[in-house]
């Protein structure tokens, strides 16, 4: 913070997971009663935070390697709490490309699959609104900054 105040005196930082989560919580809210996981997808790590009826019931990290490593966490999680993979809803960020093998391979396994929205943090310009918001989710993500 202390880098970035002289530059920007009113930015609020926001943690990607705490953007994260507020967005995955308004979600669990607004669309139905299903279950919800908001996940972010790295190299090495895969984040999930889960919400049943709008509560968190669990936010952790994961180690992966592989696809089937990313698969295997999330049924191992809807095993855990009883979701069925046909009513689990799944919004992702860290993937700017909906041919990802990795979202390809999630849509084997789960039918409800999106891309995580942007919470109502920060305001985004017209030009970035007219745009497909996936390509500047991690510019976003990486910390979210409030002017």
């Amino acid at each position: 913070k202390s880098f970035i105040a002289p530059y920007f005196p009113k930015a609020n930082l926001i943690h990607t997971s705490s953007a994260m989560l507020i967005a995955a919580a308004n979600l669990s809210r607004s669309v139905d009663s299903n279950p919800t996981m908001g996940i972010r997808i790295t190299d090495n790590h895969l984040y999930v935070c889960v919400f049943d009826n709008g509560k968190l019931i669990l936010s952790n990290y994961f180690a992966i390697k592989t696809c089937d490593d990313i698969v295997y966490w999330l049924l191992r999680l809807c095993e855990q709490f009883g979701f069925q993979t046909s009513k689990v809803r799944i919004y992702f960020q860290g993937v700017d490309n909906l041919l990802d093998e990795r979202i390809v391979v999630l849509k084997q396994h789960f039918a409800k699959l999106s891309l995580l929205p942007f919470p109502d943090l920060f305001q985004l310009t017209p030009e970035i609104k007219a745009e497909a918001k996936e390509i500047f989710t991690d510019l976003f993500y990486l910390p979210i900054c409030e002017l």
